[in-house]
Parts: structure tokens; C-alpha cells; sequence
């Protein structure tokens, strides 16, 4: 038995940028499932916070329909993440009303909403012939503890913005910082911020009003900022958020630190500190307990069994499937954070990242030319920096 792990496809992301619904990158993904009988959708598969349930669903379905291929008699699990957290949003808010409604056990209503989540059917309708199951928030295959790894945000030092942000979601919770945080707590923290976003973002024209809100919040900042430290820092902030709505619609401006350019934040940081963070969630929750492989996602940044200080467990990251075109002339992007990654599992619990779009990737180009092709377009080559090194 052979598991692929995939997460972080953003399907619905702005346009050109989800890979995977692209027949080039379907293409370079087919041989990596000959032989496997289970794969594991880590998370942040629907792009919920920044486009339309619908359009997002639509966006996935040429990768539901080569999954149904090459998976016949088969399995998938989906393990929502942070930017697809609005079906367990939804699924638990289904359990309570059918509760006060029919006044069944527990165990009866995970059954009556198995079969009546908008998601499920979907999914089924898709992958006929393919078992599927949806479990959250992580997922054991074959000995290895599988989580998309948004908790981690909690405990992750970000900007100034996503202080203020987290700030008003420890009072929110009714937790405090220090404290050794549940799962409720994790979810108490992070779930208002992504349901804000999903709400906005299923309005009509909810981006384009976003957008507008955060120009005149930004032209605000600017007033401020003139020889004034605070100013600079109100600027700051909300240069930021200015720029997460713009991105989300033109793909021109940075993201917030939980966007699908997530990597963006933080390429600077060392493995070690990621892997910290991620520790903190797993040993609140028992996690390390339960296995010495974890495979999460979320940081878009591929990881192949990293180990720190005295620490047994390996820990690997699936990477992304989301190509971020402001990136695309950072070396620092192209060297970590680049897309078209999986971690395979094999039945013995055996790990393995494979960089199935390494070949697209300007720096594995020994050669230096004036034009490259990149996913399926030819681009000038100006636009990536001459490779420092041979690989």
C-alpha cells in the first residue's frame, strides 16, 4: 500500500495560480500514483477565505476527475485546513441543529450528517468508484500523524497586524496565553478569523468591497506616517491588509501571514523555528505520542524529515500546489517554498518527498537563457535571477 499526501491546492485561487487544475501539472503528478491506494487532501484544497464556495468547488474537479482515474477502488481522506475550515464550520453547526431538531444520539447524527454535508456528496459524485472520508483535524496513515498544521499560528511571531488580529482572538476564546490549549481552544482562536473571510468573500463583489475599505484605511495610515513612529506602524499595518484584499483579486500585492503565499512570510525563518512552533500544537494535543513521522502543510514550504536537537520525530512538509507569481523572481522562493510537492507513505510507514514539479523550477536550470518555459508559458527571463549555482 502506497499514500500520497497533497495539500495546499488553493483550487479556486486567483486565476493561473492553482496548479493542479492544470492538464501540464496532472500530467507531471500521473506517474507518482501508479501503485497507490490512498490519498491523504491535507488541507487548504478549497480556496474558502478569498473566492465563492462554488467557483472553488468548480476549480477542483479536473484533479477530482484524474483522482477517479488513477484511484479506482481506492481512497481519499480530505483533512480540511484553514482556508477550506468553513466545512467544519459547517458540519458542526448542522450537528447541533439536527440535535435540537430530531433529539438523536451523537453517533445517529454523524451518520444523518455524513450523508447530508454539502461536501461529502461532492466529493462522492466525483470520485465514483473511490472510497472517501472526511476526518479532522488530523489523520493517522500507516503509523504517520497527518495535520495541516494552521494551529501552529497560535503559536507562530508574526507581523504587527496578525498581533492585533490574534490579540483579539485570545479575548474571543476566553483563553489565556501560557495556558496548555485544547483543541476547542485552538479552534476558538482560529476559526473567527477565517469565517470573516469566508463570509466576506461569498458577498457579491465581497472582495471588490474589501479592496475599496482597506484603499481609504490605507490612505488613512498615510496621513499618519510622516515623521511619526506610530504613523509608520499604523501605515504599516495597514499596507498589509491593503495588500491581502489586492492580491486576492490581482495577484499583485503581499498576503496576510495565513494567505495561500503564506511561504512569503516566512522563508526568512529557519526550519527549526517552523518546527517549533508546529511542536508546541502537537504537544498540547498528545500528538508526538501517537507516531515518530508527521506530515503537515500550511507553510507552503516543503520539508523532507526534518529532525531538531534530540527530538526522534521527523517531520515533513507536502509543500504547496499554489504558485505564487509575486514570488516568482525571489531565490528564496524558488529555492524553498517552490510548488509541486508530495510526501509519499508507504504501508511499513516509510516517508518520502518527491518534487514532482522541480524540472519547471528556473534554478534547476544549469543554463542560462533568455527565455524559460514556465508551467506551460514561456517567460522572460529577467523575471527570475541567474542561477548562483549548479545543482
Amino acid at each position: 500500500m502506497k499514500a500520497l499526501v497533497i495539500s495546499d491546492t488553493h483550487f479556486g485561487t486567483w486565476q493561473g495560480n492553482d496548479l493542479l487544475r492544470h492538464e501540464f501539472a496532472l500530467e507531471a503528478l500521473a506517474p507518482h500514483m501508479q501503485g497507490t491506494d490512498e490519498v491523504v487532501l491535507l488541507g487548504d484544497i478549497f480556496e474558502l477565505c478569498f473566492q465563492n464556495l462554488e467557483k472553488a468547488l468548480e476549480a477542483s474537479v479536473p484533479f477530482l476527475d484524474f483522482l477517479k482515474q488513477h484511484l479506482q477502488g481506492g481512497k481519499v481522506v480530505f483533512v480540511p485546513g484553514n482556508h477550506d475550515h468553513h466545512i467544519v464550520t459547517r458540519s458542526l453547526e448542522d450537528m447541533v441543529e439536527l440535535k435540537m431538531a430530531t433529539g438523536k444520539s451523537d453517533e445517529e447524527l454523524r451518520q444523518i450528517n455524513r450523508r447530508h454535508s454539502f461536501i461529502q456528496p461532492f466529493l462522492e459524485r466525483h470520485l465514483k468508484g473511490v472510497e472517501v472520508d472526511l476526518t479532522y483535524p488530523s489523520y493517522n496513515c500507516n503509523g504517520v500523524l497527518c495535520t495541516h498544521g494552521h494551529y501552529m499560528d497560535i503559536h507562530w511571531e508574526r507581523s504587527l497586524p496578525y498581533k492585533i488580529l490574534s490579540r483579539a482572538s485570545w479575548r474571543l476564546s476566553g483563553s489565556r496565553q501560557g495556558d496548555k490549549l485544547t483543541m476547542s481552544d485552538y479552534e476558538a482562536l482560529t476559526t473567527p478569523m477565517h469565517e470573516f473571510y469566508y463570509q466576506i468573500a461569498q458577498q457579491p463583489k465581497g472582495i471588490s468591497a474589501q479592496v475599496a475599505l482597506w484603499s481609504q484605511l490605507l490612505s488613512f495610515g498615510r496621513f499618519f506616517q510622516v515623521g511619526q513612529k506610530a504613523g509608520a506602524g499604523t501605515s504599516k499595518a495597514l499596507q498589509w491588509a491593503t495588500g491581502q484584499i489586492t492580491h486576492a483579486i490581482k495577484g499583485k500585492k503581499h498576503l496576510p501571514a495565513d494567505s495561500p503565499a503564506v511561504a512569503a512570510d516566512t522563508l526568512g525563518a529557519p526550519e527549526e523555528k517552523i518546527i517549533h512552533a508546529f511542536k508546541h500544537v502537537a504537544t498540547n494535543l498528545g500528538w508526538l505520542d501517537q507516531a515518530d513521522a508527521v506530515v503537515f502543510g500550511h507553510t507552503h514550504q516543503p520539508m523532507d524529515g526534518i529532525q531538531v536537537n534530540d527530538d526522534p520525530t521527523r517531520y515533513y512538509n507536502s509543500g504547496s500546489w499554489f504558485y505564487d507569481t509575486k514570488e516568482s523572481n525571489n531565490e528564496l522562493y524558488l529555492e524553498r517554498a517552490w510548488p509541486g510537492t508530495i510526501v509519499e507513505i508507504n504501508d511499513s510507514g516509510e516517508v518520502h518527498l518527491k518534487k514532482v514539479l522541480e524540472t519547471f523550477n528556473p534554478l534547476m536550470m544549469e543554463e542560462y537563457l533568455p527565455r524559460v518555459q514556465v508551467f506551460g508559458k514561456r517567460v522572460r527571463r529577467k523575471l527570475f535571477p541567474k542561477p548562483s549555482r549548479s545543482r
